[in-house]
């Protein structure tokens, strides 16, 4: 089957639309070519799996454009209404940009959005905020180690302003928060791995509102602050075993005060329930 994907480069003698066959709807869901297209129970499910997988093989390259809607309904023998919905989960993922006048293109896989979802479950599930936090700890110190090995003079000068705007904004609880947010994504940064950034992102800011309680005390941003400037002096010394284990007694710090904080919600509520009892 053949469609055209624009935006391809190919030889000096290709046209602007080239015509490329893409082998992976001759494999397209059962039906196909049959008469009886996609089932009925699940058609844009199927069809976003459809387009996912020739994304992510590759037959539809970044910077290509889908087939118009209508000769997308044809091929795959769905209505333009599925279709439609179909594009709006993509371009939702970040794996498409919808453009009014032009189509569909595909975007780079650096673009794709992979932490609305892991945002969206740690701020709904509210039993689970320490395990997310062991899942930040782990990424946090393999960042650190990464940063003390690569990090240059550039890394080095993001690390010491996000230190630097920690210290300037020790008196205000809110805007501590914030500079600690930047902080670990500036550490992040440093370790010359975008993936680090991109996973870690999703947990800072839920977790951070989830225990906003515990930065609001005086003795726990002191104590963060020399956490702080400890896991930089290793990270520009190119100390990574120095790098990993200040990240770590720092996440250790935190998982007591987080803890401490659970338990003392928790004796509250339970005080709060047995006197609705009386």
């Amino acid at each position: 089957m053949m469609i055209h994907v624009s935006g391809l480069g190919g030889d000096a003698g290709a046209t602007a639309d080239e015509v490329v066959e893409l082998r992976a709807l001759s494999v397209a869901p059962a039906g196909v070519g049959s008469g009886e297209g996609f089932s009925r129970a699940l058609l844009t499910d199927q069809v976003v799996d459809h387009l996912s997988q020739l994304i992510t093989d590759g037959a539809l390259p970044p910077g290509s454009f889908l087939p118009p809607e209508p000769e997308l309904a044809r091929q795959l023998r769905v209505s333009r209404t599925v279709i439609r919905e179909s594009t709006r989960v993509l371009a939702a993922r970040g794996m498409i940009d919808i453009q009014r006048g032009r189509g569909s293109s595909v975007r780079a896989p650096s673009a794709w959005d992979i932490g609305g979802p892991i945002e969206l479950a740690v701020m709904a599930e509210q039993a689970e905020l320490t395990n997310w936090l062991e899942i930040r700890a782990a990424l946090e110190i393999a960042s650190a180690r990464y940063a003390a090995r690569r990090a240059g003079p550039a890394e080095h000068a993001r690390v010491h302003q996000a230190l630097s705007r920690l210290d300037g904004s020790f008196d205000d609880p809110n805007a501590y928060a914030e500079a600690d947010i930047a902080f670990h994504v500036a550490i992040a940064a440093a370790s010359c791995n975008p993936q680090f950034e991109r996973l870690l992102r999703p947990l800072l800011r839920p977790l951070r509102t989830h225990f906003s309680q515990h930065v609001r005390q005086v003795t726990v941003r002191s104590d963060a602050n020399r956490q702080h400037a400890a896991i930089v002096e290793a990270i520009v010394a190119g100390d990574e075993a120095g790098a990993v284990a200040a990240m770590y007694a720092h996440f250790s710090v935190v998982a007591e005060e987080v803890r401490a904080i659970e338990t003392a919600d928790d004796e509250y509520q339970s005080k709060e329930g047995n006197s609705d009892e009386l």
